[in-house]
């Protein structure tokens, strides 16, 4: 039981508080004064609690993750509650969140209404595979980078967008639809990995591609099943690897660049929807009709 706890480090000589997993104690760290836990550039904060269930790390003012910093939830106990405290001041829109959970079980990740700044999942806790799931009714808005992992599995039945400002990078699978809801995927950033994204229930999925500036597409993985894609973006979008749409390309506004070695490829069953006669709408490059 602490007032507050603040650790001021640097990207060249970082300092990382560790909570073991030997520690079972709940709480197990507690700040209660003004001030919070505050994480600055370089700081890290691994919470790996050995305890069964609870909060081991609990602040009564705010969890603050400014630029460079790192919280990392390494234990099965609840996270619920300090999110309520993670602070949404414009200097930690960068700071990374980070879900490492071990052991074989799915974890449930709260995302409903929730601001995250960078979100990471890992798996490396669980020895290289993971489960982590997220269901409700209200959107996800990460303020910085999302990334999934390899040998991670993020399952999504969000009935609201998942709203990504920075760059979406998928190595792992990501699951845009697993119950009776429509998944959303809205990407303001550049969207990179070898990973797959696809829906496993009864409704569609889309991913939205909604910057301002161009956006640079380099996904050389899989999209699955019924995942569309939309361009709703006036700047357009370059890619930079070959891209396969096996469902439907949607274009709303925007150009998309293609290449030779950047292919813009449709699936056999997958629906072009764009208006001919329109000047802000078309394909610079390639486009291949896969038979």
């Amino acid at each position: 039981r602490i007032a507050s706890l603040r650790i001021s480090a640097s990207a060249t000589a970082p300092i990382e508080l560790l909570l073991p997993a030997a520690n079972t104690l709940v709480p197990a760290l507690q700040a209660v004064g003004t001030g919070g836990i505050q994480l600055e550039a370089g700081a890290i904060l691994r919470n790996a609690s050995g305890a069964p269930s609870g909060t081991a790390i609990s602040t009564a003012d705010s969890l603050y993750l400014f630029a460079g910093a790192v919280y990392i939830h390494e234990t099965e106990t609840a996270h619920a509650a300090l999110l309520n405290k993670l602070s949404r001041a414009p200097a930690t829109a960068t700071g990374r969140f980070v879900f490492n959970i071990p052991g074989n079980a799915s974890y449930t990740v709260s995302a409903s209404n929730r601001t995250y700044g960078a979100l990471q999942f890992m798996a490396t806790a669980a020895g290289g595979t993971k489960n982590y799931v997220s269901t409700g009714a209200n959107p996800l808005l990460i303020r910085q980078e999302l990334r999934i992992d390899s040998g991670v599995t993020y399952s999504l039945n969000l009935s609201a967008p998942v709203q990504v400002e920075g760059d979406c990078r998928i190595y792992g699978h990501l699951n845009l639809s697993s119950g009776s809801v429509a998944g959303q995927l809205v990407l303001k950033g550049n969207w990179s990995g070898s990973g797959r994204i696809t829906e496993s229930g009864s409704a569609s999925a889309l991913v939205e591609l909604r910057g301002s500036n161009l956006q640079q597409v380099r996904f050389c993985g899989q999209l699955q099943q019924q995942v569309a894609v939309q361009l709703n973006n006036p700047s357009g979008i370059k890619l930079y690897q070959p891209l396969w749409l096996p469902y439907l390309f949607r274009m709303q506004q925007g150009v998309i660049y293609s290449s030779d070695t950047a292919l813009l490829t449709l699936g056999p069953a997958c629906v072009l929807v764009a208006d001919s006669l329109s000047a802000v709408q078309y394909v610079d490059g390639p486009l291949c009709r896969e038979l």
